[in-house]
């Protein structure tokens, strides 16, 4: 059962940054986090889901991105999106 309620911005970003950048370190990196704290993004954003969405590759020196990772990449773009036009309007009443 998927918990929407746990999943937080900085859980779809580092899903995000991982699908970007091919590894948790490289992401980790890109983020200016520790590879643990991804990883810990990650293995909660799992929880959530109740699914595996990151896979390592077949070196083990990257992830990839599981058909639910995907998915939940997409679902991610439109969060960011949505949340885009939701500051842009808030901005358009206040000016």
């Amino acid at each position: 059962m998927m918990k929407v309620d746990l999943i937080t911005l900085k859980q779809l970003r580092a899903l995000a940054a991982v699908a970007r950048c091919g590894s948790i370190t490289a992401a980790a990196e890109a983020l200016h986090l520790t590879p643990p704290a991804v990883h810990s993004q990650i293995k909660g954003l799992e929880g959530a889901t109740a699914a595996t969405l990151l896979q390592r590759t077949a070196d083990s020196a990257g992830s990839r991105l599981t058909p639910a990772g995907e998915a939940m990449l997409r679902a991610a773009g439109r969060v960011d999106v949505a949340l885009s036009q939701a500051v842009a309007a808030v901005r358009a009443i206040e000016s």
